[in-house]
């Protein structure tokens, strides 16, 4: 009878946070709907990954991150997936789109 109880209370934990992690992505989401959505030109002036892990039993996790610099001459690092490392060189002109947390680059041939 205790071990029931004892699973009964594991699923309702697990279900809480499950139910906590969707409720703070939905709200991340409905955050950025609000703010404004600002694309600029750019020009890809750096790449680098940086990697996290990999030591006894951990697994390596490598994050990619690319510099735009702007008209302006001013610069921001973002992060971006491994697929769009991949096609992106220094050089590239590009479109940033930020909107609060989102944020997309588009290379422009």
């Amino acid at each position: 009878m205790t071990l029931i109880y004892v699973l009964i209370g594991i699923v309702v934990v697990v279900a809480l946070v499950i139910f906590l992690v969707i409720l703070l992505i939905t709200n991340a989401d409905m955050k950025n709907g609000k703010l404004p959505l600002i694309k600029r030109n750019c020009t890809i002036v750096d790449k680098r990954t940086e990697a996290h892990g990999g030591s006894n039993d951990s697994s390596l996790s490598n994050y990619h991150y690319l510099t735009c610099e702007f008209d302006d001459h001013s610069r921001q690092e973002v992060y971006v997936r491994p697929s769009e490392y991949g096609l992106i060189i220094v050089g590239d002109k590009a479109i940033l789109t930020v909107q609060g947390t989102r944020v997309e680059i588009e290379r422009v041939i």
